[in-house]
């Protein structure tokens, strides 16, 4: 039976799903996609609310698929982890070929104990070193004595990994394991020329923007400031003095962010506070908006600057449903930022919209982490999926394979 791997996405504002496999020509296919927002537009979402929506989301993509679905990789934000560099380091009696079970021992000789009050949500290896030869993306097949892996830990407070846990298990979804946000998306939406140049990923999101530096190929740091989307319909709200569901629907109705390319004039009819109906000036909605996203970007380059991190970053790429949204963003962004931008998207069909970043990045985080192994497995044994099989009819290597995706899902840390 295909394997289906579940991403969910959950923020403060909706939940995005998105459902994939490996096809028979082992490339990575996404096979569905789905939002939802919550039932209206709160300051404080209860858990019920998260709960019945991601009942919702997880419904359309069986839907979709035609098959059950029981659980799902969940994204968390970079911005509760903590980081930690880590290392393992398995050394062999005399020199060998390295074998699966091999790279699977060094991926969990890279964890490491944590408090009782935190729990290791993901390791990511970004490079193996055989016999002190670095830069290895999959040591299978060759010989050695010494094989090393180093990357980085992404540790989070417990009480955070089980509210996620009991909100889906609430909707009847196990979660099978963590993808820290960024990680998966810098898998995903950049490509190697800026990952090596080194690329500052901007995810810009309901409550908080989580800005992540790679460099090298690898994650170099990350921080975050708490403004987003919900600061621009405040602003509205305040400014307007209307309610934050009208304030919502009318940050979407601006068309640019530059006053000299807006050819409307017009005024737009609302509501207020008071439940009366007003004209407002539809240039007044633009400024409003336009003064906040410079502000949100002038206080991520303040920060890059603060944190020695702009040297290190040749151009940007924005992610994140609402301000990557406006037209003209690009260009604001690369006159604040002074270096070149682009707006991240999935390059799935049916996907190619910056609000499905996250969810497609935990596809293809997870599948690409399998068809790696899948592909050296094949290149260094032959056929893999040989007929021989232990226990009930699994092939030895898919049983070796089940063992190493635990690497990366959410499974604790013994102390």
């Amino acid at each position: 039976m295909n394997e289906y791997i579940v991403g969910l996405d959950i923020s403060s504002s909706k939940i995005c799903g998105a459902v994939g496999s490996l096809a028979s020509d082992n490339s990575i296919q996404l096979l569905g996609i789905t939002t939802s927002d919550y039932s209206e537009v709160k300051t404080e979402v209860e858990e019920a609310d998260v709960s019945a929506t991601v009942n919702s989301v997880i419904s359309r993509l069986r839907d979709i698929i035609g098959e059950p679905l029981s659980e799902a990789y969940v994204s968390i934000p970079i911005s509760m982890c903590e980081v930690v560099n880590t290392k393992g380091v398995v050394s062999f009696p005399v020199s060998k070929e390295i074998i699966l079970e091999d790279v699977i021992n060094v991926g969990e000789v890279a964890k490491f104990c944590v408090n009782k009050n935190q729990e290791i949500v993901q390791v990511d290896i970004e490079e193996y070193i055989v016999d002190r030869m670095r830069n290895i993306r999959n040591p299978i097949a060759m010989k050695a004595t010494l094989l090393e892996s180093e990357g980085n830990a992404f540790i989070v407070n417990n009480k955070y990994v089980n509210e996620y846990k009991k909100i889906l298990n609430e909707a009847g979804i196990k979660v099978k394991g963590f993808i820290v946000n960024s990680i998966g998306m810098s898998k995903d939406i950049l490509n190697e020329d800026e990952l090596h140049k080194g690329v500052a990923l901007i995810d810009i999101g309901s409550t908080n923007s989580e800005i992540s530096v790679f460099k090298g190929g690898k994650f170099l740091d990350f921080f975050s400031i708490p403004l987003g989307g919900d600061t621009i319909t405040n602003d509205i709200s305040i400014c307007l003095k209307l309610s934050r569901e009208e304030s919502e629907k009318l940050k979407f109705k601006c068309n640019t962010l530059l006053k000299g390319n807006s050819n409307n004039k017009h005024t737009i009819r609302v509501t207020t506070l008071n439940d009366e109906k007003k004209e407002i000036d539809y240039l007044m909605l633009e400024e409003i908006i336009c003064e906040r996203v410079k502000e949100v970007l002038e206080l991520i380059s303040k920060q890059l600057e603060a944190e020695e991190l702009s040297n290190q970053v040749e151009s940007y790429v924005l992610v994140g449903g609402g301000i990557s949204q406006y037209r003209d963003i690009l260009n604001v962004a690369e006159d604040i930022l002074g270096k070149p931008i682009r707006i991240g998207v999935p390059e799935y069909v049916g996907a190619a919209n910056p609000i499905y970043s996250t969810a497609t990045g935990i596809i293809g985080y997870v599948l690409s982490k399998k068809l790696d192994l899948l592909i050296e497995n094949e290149n260094s044994q032959g056929d893999i999926l040989e007929e021989k099989s232990i226990g009930k009819g699994e092939n030895k290597f898919i049983v070796k394979l089940k063992g190493l995706l635990k690497g990366f899902s959410n499974e604790e840390v013994k102390k």
